[in-house]
């Protein structure tokens, strides 16, 4: 089935999103960020969900993917929508550099 988001069905899919993440991270979860088309609202059926994941403390972005892999998997499977989460930590994004900087 193609992936063909409404705004009621993307906010459910960003809270459970949120919420889980919340579970897991605790207060070191500062922000979850929508960005990509589905933020600016000219996504594609097939467009994935980009989510900018904003982290308390040091982040290796490659562990934080593969420990929250079940999460956003069972999520995706869940919704039939591919979500794509990217870790920031907390200064950097205040500092406002980029998520490769």
């Amino acid at each position: 089935m193609a992936l063909n988001i409404v705004n009621d069905e993307l906010e459910i899919i960003l809270t459970e999103l949120r919420s889980q993440l919340a579970n897991y991270y605790g207060a070191r979860l500062k922000k979850i960020i929508m960005f990509g088309s589905q933020a600016r609202g000219d996504a594609e059926p097939d467009s994935d969900i980009d989510i900018l994941v904003v982290l308390e403390g040091e982040v290796n972005a490659g562990e934080e993917i593969e420990k929250t892999s079940d999460i956003v998997s069972s999520l995706s499977l869940e919704k039939d929508a591919v979500i794509s989460c990217i870790f920031m930590n907390e200064y950097r994004f205040t500092n406002r550099s980029g998520p490769s900087a």
